[in-house]
This record gives structure tokens, C-alpha cells and sequence, in this order.
């Protein structure tokens, strides 16, 4: 996480964190379908992207207002405040029209 915090610091970036698990099988659509959609890979590049799984709570420290639904997303500015956050699954136009939303 902090790793990836710097980074969004270095290159002028928002970091979108996705919380998740290997067994989830809505996590696994969402990152098939949706993240591998070429307009949601465009809009990707101008943040750092981080996953977490749900059993790593180390990381998940950082994320209080993870309630341990998954998948997460939370979009977050690079001094770590948080932007919005965003639960469950999302088909690839719903998920981009989230983010065009978010960044206004």
C-alpha cells in the first residue's frame, strides 16, 4: 500500500484500492470483465491501481471505511483521504460512468 501511495505522490495520480479475495467469484468477474475492458484500461492509466485481499488486514488499516463487503473499490487522493468508495460488481459501462462521475 504505501509502496503504491508514493508512486500516486511521484506521478500526480489518485490511487483506486480494490478489496477482494481469490475465491470470490464476483471479484473474479470483475476483474475478467469489467477491468479488462479497453475504455475502463484507458481510464485506468491515470491512476495507480492497488489490490488487496480481504484477509490481509495489514493493508486494510489504512481503508477505515472498509466494511468487509467485496469486491471494494475506494478511490483515493495520494495523501490517502478517501474520494468515494464503490461495492459490488459493475458491468464495464456502469463502472466507467462511476469513475467519469467521480472525477466531475
Amino acid at each position: 500500500m504505501e509502496t503504491s501511495f508514493t508512486l500516486a505522490k511521484k506521478e500526480n495520480k489518485n490511487v483506486i484500492v480494490m478489496v477482494g479475495e481469490d475465491s470470490c467469484k464476483w471479484c473474479k468477474k470483475m476483474q475478467e470483465r469489467t477491468l479488462t475492458d479497453k475504455g475502463i484500461q484507458d481510464k485506468m492509466q491515470k491512476y495507480v491501481l492497488v489490490y488487496i485481499k480481504r484477509s490481509d488486514k495489514d493493508s486494510l488499516k489504512d481503508i477505515p471505511e472498509f466494511d468487509g463487503n467485496i469486491p471494494s473499490f475506494f478511490f483515493m487522493h495520494s495523501n490517502k483521504e478517501l474520494m468515494e468508495p464503490v461495492v459490488g460488481y459493475f458491468e464495464a459501462n456502469d463502472f466507467l460512468s462511476y469513475i467519469e462521475e467521480i472525477e466531475g
